[in-house]
């Protein structure tokens, strides 16, 4: 008779365990004993885990999280767009706790940056660890990415608007780099970018021509004898607007960081990759796309009275702040000066998710 889970045979072991839900981590249960560490490192494992997951269709767990800057006090609020069972709030969402789940990869300590910086922006590209086939007939193929690549990228700010530098430590090498990015003709970099990594490249926002809107592409997967590199350069729309990047609902997209009283149309750009034509018109066309507009924040349905009074009053000032990762419906926007608020622009709905204790940024 079977008194305990490490009686049970070991394939009967890998069914339980390969239905955690996914906001649980499977690597909790390596703790348990010697022999589960070595059953959930097999890849034997993490096919089946992967496979139930797909099954199960359970969706992909995301949040955004956004800090404000500093307030009178010198102290920064960090917040998150939803519910998420790594990352939580307190009631109030001022202050903020993590809470880690580690993946099912072991852990694997960098060696030391070549530079010490004041600040950097750190990005992740990666490869997808595992590859998914649908055959016919319904039936599908989970594959391993025994080969699965992955970089972290150190942004280095830089006083001068010509070029700055990125420090990259990939897998294949075991290493870290350090290129420079020249800035391309016609333009000029902030001295600061915004980096957002999207399918294994770096994409940013540059200064063009009066009116456009720039951007640019990096690609570090071959950067073995380069020490300058050139980034690829795409035009984006024409508006007057300043311009925000960021990934929505695993797209990257453009939308204003300011709306105001006088302009309170929200409109949103996609980055799309079409194939080309025959012949010499092959290369994919890289360009960006209007997929939202229509979208006017002064007729959101809102519920709650104190942000419909405010949206009633002239003078009333959205900031963008970040939008959802897996959810492209969702963005969330700080009403001047002290109330955050969740938007559904298919929805046209708002709904506050949280309110400063201390504005930090004064009506205009």
């Amino acid at each position: 008779m079977v008194t305990k889970i490490d009686d049970l045979p070991h394939t009967l072991l890998v069914e339980i365990l390969s239905r955690l839900p996914c906001n649980k981590s499977a690597s909790q249960c390596k703790l348990v004993s010697k022999r589960w560490l070595s059953l959930l490192s097999e890849p034997y494992f993490l096919r089946r885990f992967l496979r139930v997951q797909i099954d199960s269709q359970t969706p992909v767990i995301g949040t955004t999280i956004f800090a404000l800057p500093p307030n009178d006090a010198g102290k920064s609020q960090i917040f998150t767009l939803s519910k998420h069972p790594i990352f939580e709030t307190t009631s109030s969402a001022s202050n903020f706790s993590l809470r880690f789940i580690p993946c099912l990869r072991p852990l694997l300590a960098l060696p030391p940056t070549p530079k010490i910086h004041e600040r950097v922006q750190v990005a992740f590209l990666c490869e997808s660890y595992y590859k998914f086939d649908s055959g016919a007939g319904g039936s599908s193929k989970i594959e391993l990415n025994e080969e699965y690549r992955w970089k972290v990228v150190r942004v280095v700010p830089n006083d001068s608007n010509l070029e700055f530098s990125v420090e990259f430590f990939a897998s294949e090498i075991g290493e870290w780099r350090e290129v420079t990015v020249k800035c391309p003709k016609r333009n000029c970099f902030s001295t600061s970018p915004r980096v957002v990594p999207y399918n294994g490249m770096l994409y940013w926002l540059c200064h063009g021509p009066v009116g456009e809107h720039t951007m640019c592409e990096l690609d570090l997967s071959d950067t073995s004898g380069d020490v300058d590199i050139v980034p690829n350069v795409i035009k984006g729309p024409k508006v007057a607007n300043n311009m925000c990047m960021s990934i929505w609902g695993g797209r990257l997209r453009l939308c204003p960081v300011d709306l105001k009283s006088h302009c309170p149309e929200l409109k949103i750009w996609e980055f799309r990759e079409e194939a080309g034509g025959k012949g010499k018109s092959k290369k994919t066309k890289k360009k960006w796309s209007l997929v939202l507009e229509g979208v006017f924040m002064d007729q959101m349905v809102c519920k709650e009275r104190l942000i419909a009074r405010k949206l009633k009053k002239r003078g009333w000032h959205f900031h963008y702040l970040g939008s959802h990762p897996t959810d492209e419906d969702l963005v969330c926007m700080l009403l001047m000066p002290d109330i955050i608020v969740k938007c559904n622009v298919r929805e046209r709905t708002m709904e506050r998710i949280a309110q400063l204790s201390v504005p930090i940024l004064n009506e205009t």
